[in-house]
């Protein structure tokens, strides 16, 4: 939090003794005989900020986190091809079934750890939920945290004591964007600090709307053990893989807006098409127009 010094008292060195009492100060200086004692004021006590439903990315700003308003890819996803399903399923039961929470006196909150290599829809399925649920629910608030950029520690302050959701917020997701970190020459773990680690536990009242938790990333290696194979941190681990040989002609007729060719059909069905990703299939059609 920005803010300035004031002076709040000016005493000559000659002057003190055991009988002159000094305040206490923030900063004190010398100078040609004196000395200054100052007192950090902040320029006004920190407000809290108002969330309001939609879709919002943190940004870190000399005020702290300040949400900006954003939009997600609006691009149309094949459903069943992408696991984007699987998502939904899960919010949806979480959603419908905070009464349990509730019961056996638990935070309302789900995590879901998202993996896969790249090019594999995290993306495109991500936004896709994003987009249904604020449609399903306008009351919707979607926080989108670049891990790599804002520290898990302001994140947590942000949400626990700097922000103030307004009356007609009914749920949050939040989005952990790169929290595997990128690949490191000759491997390694990404150090998990104790600030996502109270995050995820809930400390300081973190969640106070229903949560719903989303964390996508390249390198699920890169995660420490207690981080990534804990329920309570982590509660689903799910893993997108490459699409199947029926996925594949599904996608590129979806991406292509025909029907295959009988020949396509069978190229594309083919062992050597295994492990092709959706960005490759997407690249495919591009080439071959």
């Amino acid at each position: 939090m920005s803010g300035n010094f004031t002076l709040i008292k000016k005493t000559k060195f000659t002057d003190i003794d055991e009988a002159v009492k000094l305040p206490k100060s923030d900063l004190a200086l010398q100078e040609d005989g004196y000395l200054y004692q100052f007192k950090y004021n902040t320029q006004e006590k920190e407000k809290k900020r108002k969330v309001k439903p939609g879709i919002w990315s943190m940004k870190n700003t000399n005020l702290g986190i300040q949400l900006v308003e954003t939009e997600l890819g609006k691009k149309r996803l094949l459903l069943d091809a992408v696991n984007a399903t699987a998502i939904i399923n899960e919010a949806n039961t979480f959603f419908s079934k905070l009464h349990v929470y509730e019961a056996l006196g638990r935070q309302k909150k789900r995590v879901v750890l998202i993996y896969s290599a790249p090019g594999l829809g995290k993306s495109s399925t991500i936004s896709h939920f994003c987009n249904e649920a604020i449609k399903q629910d306008t009351g919707t608030v979607v926080m989108v945290w670049p891990t790599s950029k804002i520290e898990s520690d302001d994140v947590l302050d942000f949400l626990a004591t700097g922000s103030q959701y307004t009356k007609k917020c009914t749920k949050l997701i939040l989005i952990l964007e790169d929290i595997g970190g990128n690949e490191r020459e000759g491997g390694g773990i990404r150090h998990v600090d104790a600030g996502l680690l109270n995050l995820l536990d809930g400390v300081s009242d973190v969640f106070k709307l229903p949560t719903f938790i989303i964390a996508p990333t390249n390198h699920p290696e890169n995660l420490l053990a207690s981080l990534a194979d804990r329920p309570g941190r982590f509660d689903l681990l799910l893993e997108l893989t490459p699409p199947s040989a029926s996925e594949r002609i599904k996608l590129l007729e979806f991406i292509a807006s025909r029907p295959l060719t009988e020949q396509e059909v069978t190229i594309f069905s083919s062992k050597k098409c295994d492990g092709l990703s959706i960005a490759h299939l997407d690249e495919i059609v591009v080439r071959s127009l």
